[in-house]
């Protein structure tokens, strides 16, 4: 075997090790409808809907970020015990049950160490690209299923930076009306399973969980064939002034739509294709665009909006990504 096919080998080994892992690991987590993870509870409820219909699939980029925050996960105990930390358990499995309803929570803690006869504490660990300033709210809701099921009143959310090896602690203290958050949360994402129905979304309130979300193109643009994107100011109508500063108040005298960019348009509809138009404003002036365009005659399949609290130059750039990535046709402005 030569150098370069050494290589190659021992790369296409840790793939194939890393997707045989995955598997393994997916093999004990039997994915039912009236089951839901910890880990995901405070995600975004429409996230967790298409995530239970739509398993993600094995990226290797992706499974050796996963690779690293395991290891992670299974070396912090061995260095609490060290640091002569008493530690009581590791990946402890737990099972909540609603309270009136057969729906379930599976999950594990990841550390239980003692705590100076004040308790047992339960411990999360959470591997990051960077330390956040504060826990997540999702990361709260997961320990608050753990201190609430196993009767603890403190807990630790334990954040390392991958990248600087910084370590950031942040303690919880139980609350059990945080329970109420929680079983809302999975009666919504288990009745839209059971509906067929998306519950609505959240993400947008989280800028960041939208741009990383597998789920946006599902969900912001939605199924689309042989789709062909353009964009309603800069490509429609060519950077002319449309609106006056209220979604219901366009400027007096409207422009003209540019007349080879609609026929481009109009092509694609006859071929069965999907017409998709985009724009930098925000949701409210979705009916607005859309009755812009139906008075003007130019052909759409769909409009698609800015969520409110998204960043007009991050939108455009994460959805123009997303549209070249399952191939679209964009006009360019």
């Amino acid at each position: 075997m030569t150098l370069p096919q050494l290589h190659e080998w021992l790369k296409e080994a840790l793939v194939q090790g890393l997707v045989a892992k995955a598997k393994e690991e997916q093999g004990r987590h039997e994915r039912r409808p009236n089951r839901l993870w910890p880990s995901a509870i405070g995600r975004c409820v429409r996230a967790q809907y298409y995530s239970y219909l739509f398993p993600e699939e094995y990226d290797a980029n992706k499974l050796s970020i996963f690779a690293t925050g395991k290891a992670i996960h299974l070396y912090v105990p061995e260095i609490l015990r060290a640091g002569g930390v008493q530690v009581k358990g590791v990946e402890c499995k737990v099972t909540l049950r609603h309270p009136s309803r057969d729906i379930y929570i599976d999950g594990r803690v990841d550390v239980i160490v003692a705590s100076d006869g004040k308790g047992d504490v339960a411990v999360e660990v959470k591997s990051a690209r960077r330390l956040p300033r504060e826990p997540h709210g999702q990361h709260i809701l997961q320990l608050q299923c753990y201190l609430n099921h196993l009767g603890l009143k403190r807990g630790l959310l334990l954040y390392w930076d991958k990248s600087a090896g910084s370590v950031a602690t942040y303690e919880v203290e139980a609350d059990p009306k945080a329970m109420e958050e929680v079983w809302r949360r999975c009666e919504e994402v288990c009745d839209g399973i059971r509906k067929q129905s998306p519950p609505e979304r959240e993400g947008a309130e989280n800028e960041w969980e939208c741009l990383f979300c597998e789920h946006f193109v599902r969900c912001h643009i939605g199924e689309v064939h042989e789709p062909l994107a353009v964009w309603l100011e800069s490509g429609i109508y060519r950077g002319m002034r449309i609106w006056s500063g209220e979604p219901s108040k366009p400027v007096p005298v409207l422009p003209h739509p540019d007349l080879q960019t609609v026929e481009r348009m109009s092509s694609a509809l006859l071929e069965e294709r999907d017409v998709v138009v985009l724009t930098e404003r925000d949701e409210s002036y979705k009916n607005a665009a859309e009755g812009l365009l139906m008075h003007d005659g130019v052909p759409f399949t769909t409009v698609l909006t800015r969520p409110r609290r998204y960043d007009p130059c991050r939108w455009k750039e994460k959805v123009t990504a997303e549209l070249q990535r399952i191939g679209a046709e964009l006009l360019s402005s």
